[in-house]
């Protein structure tokens, strides 16, 4: 390595926010140290390979929801895949996908009837549609139902045909 910056990554970041901040940081970084590299002032350090992480090709099968994992690694997984192919679920036997939801955090339902399964729809609200996961609940807040554009869920509350019960796959 001759050269390195940390950035943060916040609960509102996505991959396309952080694509972003890394191209500019990468050009600012690169900018400082450019001219230290041909002056020759740049000592290369070996890189700790106990510290770095090998990142394989994303399959369709890493879209996929999986609604009994916790919802912090749901809240994360979307943001993972969100501008570029988003993740989904199944909703009466067809692709159902979800393009945000809140931070787990500030969606978690205390009400959730404990013997809700995994992907079950428990409130659709002003908030968005509030699904039960392995540890608590998320609240989606874009989705894109088979054949239609992404919209915001109240939009597509406002169609009545996903309610409290249905079970996402």
């Amino acid at each position: 390595m001759i050269s390195r910056v940390a950035l943060p990554i916040t609960d509102e970041d996505n991959a396309g926010t952080m694509f972003d901040k890394l191209s500019l940081a990468g050009a600012e970084l690169l900018k400082k140290t450019l001219p230290e590299l041909i002056a020759g002032r740049v000592q290369a350090v070996p890189q700790d390979e106990a510290l770095a992480t090998y990142s394989p090709n994303l399959k369709r099968e890493d879209e996929r929801i999986d609604w009994s994992r916790t919802s912090r690694e749901l809240f994360n997984q979307v943001r993972g895949l969100v501008p570029y192919s988003g993740a989904y679920t199944m909703w009466s036997d067809e692709v159902f996908k979800v393009w945000a939801m809140q931070a787990p955090e500030s969606s978690q339902d205390k009400s959730v009837p404990v013997d809700a399964k995994p992907g079950t729809v428990i409130a659709m609200n002003e908030a968005g549609i509030v699904i039960k996961t392995g540890d608590g609940t998320v609240t989606l807040t874009e989705v894109q139902p088979a054949g239609k554009k992404a919209m915001p869920v109240q939009d597509f509350a406002r169609g009545g045909k996903m309610t409290p019960g249905t079970v996402l796959l």
